[in-house]
């Protein structure tokens, strides 16, 4: 179920398909079912930790920066948002 009211990007709605093809961006999913599963709800992943996945992503992204060498590219002089 997706709720486009929610995106500043597809509302106002004129036409639905369209709307989800041109504007959606994935903030606007409030409820996915796989096979009569809940797997999303309330946007939320049911299924997953997103948070240990995440964490383990972002291990694994600096494990991979630290092996390439590129560590020192993250003490940049700008102000970075990732860090």
């Amino acid at each position: 179920m997706v709720n486009l009211a929610r995106s500043p990007y597809a509302a106002p709605v004129h036409h639905p398909v369209s709307a989800l093809v041109y504007s959606a961006i994935g903030d606007e999913v409030e409820t996915v079912v796989v096979d009569g599963r809940v797997v999303v709800e309330q946007g939320r992943v049911t299924t997953v930790d997103e948070e240990r996945v995440l964490a383990e992503a972002q291990a694994a992204a600096d494990a991979l920066v630290e092996r390439a060498g590129t560590a020192r590219l993250r003490q940049r002089p700008w102000r970075s948002l990732a860090y």
